[in-house]
């Protein structure tokens, strides 16, 4: 009688929580410095993430719309999960907003605009055009970064 074919689970986790999906993660910001502090923060806590749920997460860091219209586009990040972090304003008077009108429709992506500006027209309207959070830009934004990178990454293994 042959064995049942059994899963090799490496964590606890596993069993739980499986997965072995691949993440771009951006950071659309034209400050330097936050950018820079929120790539990181990212890349540093994905490591963790990696190990927890198996995924394999690249962190790319955009200074300006251009460039991270390139990186998001590219052959690079074809067929994996993308995480977009985007601050709402923008250098060359760009907003999120422009940036969202520009994104074509994709089920495997997450969109977070991140804003110094507490105003829920404009939070509405991103949503409204597909962002999954609107927070706000302070000495806590990375903080919940890693939150929500690790709870889009947590509900796509459990589903």
């Amino acid at each position: 009688m042959d064995k049942p074919e059994t899963k090799e689970y490496k964590t606890f986790l596993d069993l739980f929580f499986p997965t072995a999906e691949k993440y771009s993660v951006a950071v659309l910001d034209d400050d330097e410095y936050f950018n820079t502090l929120m790539t990181e923060v990212l890349k540093h806590y994905s490591s963790n993430l990696a190990v927890l749920y198996q995924a394999q997460i690249e962190v790319h860091s955009y200074l300006k719309v251009d460039d991270f219209f390139k990186g998001i586009n590219s052959k690079d990040v074809k067929g994996t999960r993308k995480v977009l972090f985007i601050d709402y304003y923008l250098n060359d008077s760009q907003k999120a907003i422009d940036v969202l009108n520009q994104l074509q429709p994709d089920k495997d992506r997450r969109i977070v605009i991140i804003s110094e500006t507490k105003n829920f027209q404009i939070a509405a309207e991103a949503k409204q055009l597909g962002a999954t959070q609107f927070i706000r830009k302070d000495q806590f934004t990375h903080f919940m970064c890693t939150s929500l990178l690790e709870e889009f990454i947590r509900e796509d293994a459990s589903s």
